[in-house]
């Protein structure tokens, strides 16, 4: 495994993951032209709720179509034409229910869930076959989706139009890719044990459901505790932090094939404390730039107005957790590896826990910033339990980890200091 090989597949699936999963990043200048901080705090919470109705919905397909997928194709495609089926059928027994209940901002958002279901079907079979070019447009198009549902809505702002133009283009723009698939394909019914694959899949969707709620609960406490108000400053604040998910991104994409690939290589070499190196660097940078940044944009970005000393001290916290999070793959991937999903979940439903209770205690006793501590000390949690169970499987991660944890620490020291500039 080459260095730069890895760091070229990383950056690449970083920028398309960070359109992705982004969206609330790079929309947020057009979103305070259409919505008010309180709406812009729903559409955030929308988008969350999104992010983890689509691997509950799909039964985590990703990482099924994935794990068969990068050592064989045939059986790769037969489990995405599966799944496919899967969603499908889930789909039409939602959709009847949907007919009877109101159109609210959650009726849309489960439409959009939906969607979302199946573009995962066809990102998990992209991924494990290369296919780089169709990734980025898929993601791409998503992007553009959002931006001409704002351009349209611009003349009668409405939080529930927007999600309306959202599920109209996204579908559109979807379906091509999904017909491609599935009509210039070659199927072959082979004999796959997709039971086996089913299983493996679910038993991560906890996992999933848990990491969402480390990363998106606190939004929902906050709007039930404080309000509208305090839940679109905070939203303002952990969006500004996701620009690091540019990083987290490819190493979430770009780790767990390599791994598969040639696992010797990154458990007994010394490439891991490299890329851990860079990642530190890049860390420090992004913080510094972000922070000192905000004061010099935010003539041009109305909702940044809302960026006081605080929510800039709420930013600093939240990279930081944001930080460790990504250096949870360099470890979790080797429990991924050894198809150890119901220690991975096991681990994510604890720290969930502990993140969900902390931030509804801290959150009552000192607001918004409450919410970010919890989310930087649950995320170190997490850490160190991933840390302890790889190292139970892998012996050889000892090898370098009094080094990586050196690096780890050095990086939050310098990160921390920001906030004696602020």
């Amino acid at each position: 495994m080459r260095i730069k090989s890895f760091l070229t597949t990383t950056l690449f699936y970083g920028i398309s993951t960070a359109i992705n999963k982004g969206l609330m990043l790079i929309a947020m200048p057009f979103l305070g032209s259409v919505l008010g901080i309180g709406e812009y705090g729903l559409w955030t919470l929308s988008q969350i709720v999104i992010s983890v109705g689509a691997p509950i919905l799909s039964l985590n397909s990703i990482s099924g179509i994935i794990r068969e997928g990068v050592e064989n194709e045939k059986v790769g495609y037969s489990s995405f034409i599966r799944y496919s089926i899967l969603v499908l059928l889930v789909s039409l027994v939602i959709g009847f229910i949907l007919i009877f209940l109101p159109s609210t901002w959650l009726w849309y958002t489960i439409i959009l869930i939906l969607i979302e279901s199946f573009q995962n079907n066809l990102l998990g079979w992209y991924r494990a076959r290369d296919r780089h070019i169709n990734y980025f447009v898929l993601i791409l198009l998503k992007l553009l989706a959002l931006m001409a549902s704002i351009f349209i809505v611009k003349s009668e702002p409405s939080l529930d139009q927007l999600l309306f133009y959202q599920i109209v283009l996204g579908a559109m723009f979807i379906l091509p890719f999904y017909v491609k698939e599935l009509f210039y394909s070659v199927y072959e019914k082979i004999p796959i044990a997709f039971k086996g694959t089913l299983i493996f899949s679910a038993l991560l969707i906890p996992h999933g459901v848990a990491q969402w709620i480390m990363s998106g609960s606190d939004r929902l406490i906050i709007k039930y505790v404080l309000n509208d108000l305090e839940l679109g400053k905070y939203s303002l604040a952990y969006t500004l932090a996701m620009v690091l998910m540019i990083v987290n991104s490819g190493f979430a994409l770009t780790i767990p094939n390599f791994i598969l690939k040639d696992y010797e290589t990154w458990v007994s070499g010394n490439k891991k404390v490299k890329i851990l190196f860079l990642y530190c660097i890049v860390t420090i940078l992004i913080t510094v730039v972000l922070i000192f940044s905000i004061d010099f944009v935010k003539p041009y970005i109305s909702l940044l107005n809302e960026v006081d000393r605080t929510v800039k001290e709420i930013i600093v916290w939240l990279v930081n957790g944001i930080y460790l999070l990504g250096i949870y793959f360099f470890y979790v991937n080797i429990l991924f590896y050894h198809r150890k999903s119901k220690i991975v979940s096991s681990i994510t439903l604890v720290t969930a826990l502990i993140n969900l209770l902390g931030t509804y205690i801290f959150v009552k006793k000192i607001g918004i910033y409450g919410a970010a501590i919890v989310t930087f000390a649950s995320y170190l949690i997490y850490l160190g339990l991933f840390i302890y169970e790889s190292s139970k499987i892998e012996k050889r991660v000892f090898k370098y980890l009094k080094v990586e944890l050196m690096l780890i620490v050095l990086t939050l020291g310098v990160n921390f200091s920001v906030l004696f500039f602020i």
